[in-house]
């Protein structure tokens, strides 16, 4: 659904479309090759057939991947962001001959997005951080519901990072409901 309407949308950079699209796409994968292994494999239990162990072998060389991916596809937009804005506010500057007064008021939208990226990313890495923090320097085993809750906020940070691009992208939102509404 994502690729579809920003292939459509025209306010968004083709910069930050291309790396959205990638960010779709890295969330698409995670969610086939990490979430759904991992969901069979705690379906399943014991009863895994030998033809699914290859879906598990992926499951594991690629559990720690897909994070740092999406981390360096939103590093990769943000710096994007803050090139484009840059760019803006010297061209403003140029046009009203370097005098701040007499320019128009600052777009703070970038800086919200980026502080709500931010926010979601400490929200739902720090579980999982502390559990690797309890686990591996204190050697405290700590119950499995802490674990696999700290699991479940990490690997929503694979949709809540898009999400919150798009929420932010009015063209995005009206294409989206003329498309599937």
């Amino acid at each position: 659904m994502s690729i579809v309407v920003l292939k459509r949308v025209t306010s968004i950079h083709d910069v930050t479309r291309l790396l959205l699209i990638s960010l779709t796409i890295t969330d698409l994968c995670f969610g086939v090759f990490q979430l759904l292994p991992m969901a069979v494999i705690s379906i399943a239990g014991n009863r895994i057939h030998n033809e699914f162990i290859i879906i598990c072998s992926v499951h594991s060389s690629l559990s720690g991947v897909y994070p740092f991916i999406d981390l360096g596809i939103l590093v990769l937009i943000n710096a994007e962001r803050v090139v484009a804005h840059s760019r803006r506010i010297t061209r403003e500057l140029a046009h009203y001959g370097g005098n701040v007064h007499n320019q128009p008021s600052a777009n703070n939208k970038g800086i919200h997005t980026f502080l709500l990226i931010s926010i979601s990313m400490a929200v739902v890495w720090t579980p999982t951080l502390v559990v690797l923090l309890c686990e591996i320097v204190f050697a405290i085993r700590l119950p499995t519901h802490v674990i696999l809750i700290s699991q479940i906020t990490w690997y929503s940070f694979s949709w809540i990072n898009i999400t919150i691009y798009y929420w932010r992208n009015r063209e995005f939102r009206s294409i989206a409901k003329r498309i599937f509404m």
